[in-house]
């Protein structure tokens, strides 16, 4: 599928701005989802102080998101870090079309989010927690 045939909400594109420069000592999420029927990427929520060994209550339980995660980690040695992840959550049994859509829409949804490296992929969202996340990044 061409990704020429989505767009990206202009909305979306300002609240992707505010929440790379936004400081929080809180983990952050921004769930983007697709209008399946105009094919537009948009906004979805913005969850504050995630919690992320129960983050999988918040995902939709059939409903593809893509999830900007700002994670703020402690190494260490002390140092704090706020990495930006990608997160491409498609949960299994759904329809394929909806797949196929989600999967088509990723690059352009992670270039438009201005994050470098690899998009993490969940298919089930009871895997998701902060030790399944270290492990990924």
């Amino acid at each position: 599928m061409n990704t020429n045939v989505f767009k990206i909400d202009p909305e979306l594109t300002k609240s992707i701005k505010k929440f790379r420069t936004r400081r929080s000592k809180n983990h952050t999420a921004l769930l983007i989802r697709i209008d399946e029927d105009n094919l537009v990427i948009e906004e979805d929520e913005l969850i504050e102080d995630v919690d992320l060994d129960n983050f999988c209550d918040e995902l939709p339980d059939v409903d593809p998101r893509y999830i900007l995660l700002s994670y703020n980690r402690v190494h260490e040695d002390g140092r704090l870090s706020n990495p930006l992840i990608f997160i491409c959550y498609i949960p299994e049994g759904i329809p394929t079309q909806t797949t196929m859509l989600y999967s088509s829409a990723k690059n352009l949804v992670q270039n438009e989010s201005l994050i470098n490296g690899k998009a993490l992929e969940l298919r089930d969202a009871t895997d998701f927690d902060e030790e399944w996340l270290l492990s990924q990044i």
